[in-house]
Order: C-alpha cells, then sequence, then structure tokens
C-alpha cells in the first residue's frame, strides 16, 4: 500500500517516491514467493493402512499399533493435533539410530505423544483427529 500510495500521490510530496514504490513491490512479491514455497514443499501428512506419518517429525510411518487416538489442543491462535502413541518406548526403541537422533530436540515429538501444528495441513485437524480415532481404534 505504501508503495502504491507513493506512485500515485507522492510526485509533489515525497522525494525519490518511484524508488519507494518498487522497494516496496519488491517486498511484496518476495513475501508472496516465500510464504507460497513454505506451503507447497511436497505433501506434509499421510495417512494410509501402514500408518500416520507427518513430514516435520523427521521419522519413518507410526504404525497403527503405535497410536491410541488423538485430539486438538494448543491454543486458539496456534491449535495443534495431539497424536497419542500407545507403547511409545518400543516404537523410538525400534527406530534405527539416525531417526532417533533427529527426533531429539525436535519440539514436535514428544516421549508419549506426537504434534501437527493446525496451520500445517490443508484440511481441517478436527477431520484429521476423526480419521486418526477411527484408524487407531479398528
Amino acid at each position: 500500500m505504501t508503495g502504491l500510495g507513493t506512485v500515485l500521490f507522492g510526485d509533489g510530496h515525497v522525494r525519490d517516491h518511484e524508488s519507494i514504490a518498487a522497494v516496496c513491490g519488491a517486498l511484496a512479491v518476495a513475501v508472496l514467493l516465500v510464504s507460497r514455497g513454505a506451503r507447497s514443499r511436497g505433501t506434509a501428512m499421510t495417512i494410509d493402512d501402514a500408518g500416520l506419518w507427518y513430514r516435520d517429525w523427521d521419522l519413518p510411518a507410526v504404525p497403527w499399533r503405535h497410536v491410541s487416538g488423538a485430539r486438538i489442543g494448543g491454543v486458539r491462535l496456534r491449535p495443534l493435533l495431539r497424536v497419542d502413541l500407545r507403547d511409545a518406548e518400543s516404537f523410538f526403541a525400534a527406530l534405527d539410530g539416525a531417526a532417533r537422533r533427529k527426533s531429539h530436540g525436535n519440539a514436535l515429538v514428544k516421549g508419549d505423544h506426537l504434534l501437527i501444528p493446525g496451520n500445517a495441513v490443508e484440511e481441517s485437524i478436527s477431520e484429521i483427529a476423526v480419521l486418526i480415532r477411527e484408524r487407531a481404534s479398528g
């Protein structure tokens, strides 16, 4: 808006109004490209017969036998999908050393549950929670 305003109304009032407009326009394009790139990094989550996988966990798919349920947590501005693990110790023990090292320090991987930020997936996290609960129970 600043760039557009300086082009339209800044001719007699703002020195170098064309430069200001060009910089503002370039910044707007950069923000748009970065935000699109962050969203389109490929598949973020997979729910299939093998189990549940989320890209930012840096873990292999979690087999359904290790998933006990899912629920929504977090705060209103930053909802989180919490995936509760059944026998988490055996799941983490079965991972290879590289996957275990990646999971240490990952804020989305906890001792007995895994987290998925609500803004990281395109579908509603409440719908995903229902689907996970159905798959985990049956």
